[in-house]
């Protein structure tokens, strides 16, 4: 985090504000998705943020950029590594691997 924000044109971070954890329904559809685009990539929910989005902020959030995350006053930054859509729920889900 530090050396991305050293960078001579100060970058604009992202912010999102979550309320909730997501249901294992979504979280067992993450994990197919992820597996099935890329067998490389394996998604611990132990170790790994996923976030739940409404798809019509998609344009607020991009791959490989440093996000703040809050929730009831806890601050922290996360990686945004991954999106993967859910077209029929009408979410997409960021991930940090």
């Amino acid at each position: 985090m530090e050396d991305y924000l050293k960078k001579e044109i100060p970058p604009e971070l992202a912010i999102l504000i979550w309320d909730s954890y997501m249901d294992e329904e979504a979280m067992k559809y993450i994990e197919a998705k992820v597996g099935k685009e890329n067998s490389c990539e394996q998604l611990n929910f132990d170790k790994h943020e996923c976030f739940k989005i409404k798809r019509k902020y998609e344009k607020d959030y991009r791959e490989n950029e440093i996000i703040l995350c809050m929730n009831e006053g806890i601050k922290s930054s996360f990686c945004c590594q991954k999106i993967v859509v859910d077209k029929s729920k009408g979410n997409f889900y960021l991930i940090d691997f």
